[in-house]
């Protein structure tokens, strides 16, 4: 358990004090860096597994993902419940990445 410095338990100079404080810290500050890149590393996994792209041909129909408000100015319709997808649009030629 981590001792707490009081006003009364101070018997050492105070620039040592400031110098412990500044390494925990910077030992924390590392932990907190690391549990980050490990809660992003897992998201991406689980992100890419389940990830799906689909595969159109030329002259296929699809509809388009936007979101609510983009969907609502485009088409220059405003209601209570704007659409979530907009189209369908027929793909005009194939994009080789």
């Amino acid at each position: 358990m981590q001792e707490y410095l009081t006003p009364l338990s101070i018997s050492m100079p105070i620039s040592k004090i400031v110098n412990e404080m500044i390494i925990d810290m910077q030992y924390t500050l590392k932990l907190v860096k690391e549990n980050i890149e490990s809660a992003q590393e897992q998201a991406k996994f689980y992100v890419d597994k389940n990830l799906s792209l689909g595969e159109f041909e030329v002259n296929d129909k699809v509809y388009l993902k936007v979101k609510p408000l983009r969907s609502a100015l485009r088409l220059k319709k405003y209601s209570k419940l704007p659409l979530r997808y907009c189209g369908p649009y027929a793909i005009l030629k194939r994009r080789i990445r």
